[in-house]
Parts: C-alpha cells; structure tokens; sequence
C-alpha cells in the first residue's frame, strides 16, 4: 500500500452522515458529507432501540474501506428535556419523556400530576375511612326510633339515613394494586 493509498484509508475511517430516509425492518439511508449513499443497519446497544425521524450520526469504516460500513445510533435532539450533569433521560421527538433525575427522583410524561401514590399509605388511610363509615352505619342503625315532633310519626331523616346505609356496600380496596408498575423510595447512595 502505498502512502496515499494509506492516507485515503485513514481519512475513510470515520465519516458524518445524515438520515436521508428509512427502508423496512432496521435499515436506514444515510448520505455521508461528500454526499455518498448507504443502505445500512444502525447498530444499537442490547436493549433499546430507536427509529428517529431525523438525525445525524457517524459512519466507521473497518479498515477505511468504504465497502465495509459501520453506522453508530443517529443523534437526534429534538425533545430532549433540560438535563443536569449525571442525569439521563428517555425521550420523544413529541416531547414524552421519562428523566432519572440527580436527586433519584424520576419523571414520567413531567411532573405536574404529582407523584405516585404510596399504595400502604393509601391503603392504611381508605381503612380509616371504612372504619368511619362502618362506625357510623352502627351507631345509626342502633338509634332507637325518634318520632317526629308534634304528629309521632318516623324520623324522615332517621328513616332515609338508615335505608340509605343499609342498601351500601363499603368499598374493597385490596385488588386495585398492579404487581407490573412498581416503585419505591429509591436505592441510591
């Protein structure tokens, strides 16, 4: 090899290139900066994978052999969410995202629905309520019959109240909590 042929390669083992449009499964097009085609596959880490609308990226060339393309994941920023140092964010070109924040706090689709409900929480404070209910059903189920002032008849009230605690049914919570979404305090140091 002489030493042009040896620069030519060097300069062949890396090159920009844009998306120019997608063909089916996982191949792209992409055009590289002096305007060369390929029809290649991205290569992708084990277990994400993408198909951004637009993008650019790079393009190895084993041995700087321009018949021996190798295309890295396209970069396309579009809708990624303001990040910190150290934090990492999946993310839409519509804008959904989910960000593992600094603090280990972590966003799905942004912040302003609060967080995640604490199921024990909610399950020891639905009880307290069910308990204030069934209290409450008790002590008006075992008033005696008041009359009404001046003709002696029923309670309207007593008598509506009671009939309306007798046909309720007091709520079960205990199959409302998925096993597939899971969530905790967080682990980190």
């Amino acid at each position: 090899m002489n030493p042009s042929e040896f620069l030519a390669r060097l300069r062949n083992l890396v090159s920009n290139v844009k998306l120019v449009g997608r063909k089916d499964g996982d191949a792209v097009e992409v055009e590289t900066i002096y305007g060369r085609g390929y029809e290649l596959a991205e290569l992708k880490p084990y277990g994400l994978a993408s198909k951004p609308e637009s993008g650019k990226g790079l393009c190895l060339f084993v041995g700087g052999d321009t018949r021996s393309p190798v295309l890295l994941p396209l970069d396309n920023r579009e809708g990624q969410p303001e990040l910190e140092d150290g934090e990492v964010a999946l993310y839409h070109s519509a804008g959904h995202c989910v960000v593992l924040r600094q603090d280990g706090t972590l966003e799905v689709g942004g912040t302003d629905n609060g967080g995640l409900i604490k199921w024990q929480e909610l399950q020891t404070q639905l009880d307290k309520v069910n308990t204030f209910l069934q209290t409450l059903q008790q002590v008006l189920g075992a008033l005696p019959p008041v009359s009404e002032p001046g003709n002696g008849s029923s309670s309207v009230l007593q008598t509506t109240l009671s009939a309306a605690l007798a046909s309720l049914e007091l709520p079960d919570y205990g199959e409302v909590e998925s096993d597939k979404v899971l969530h905790g305090e967080g682990g980190g140091a």
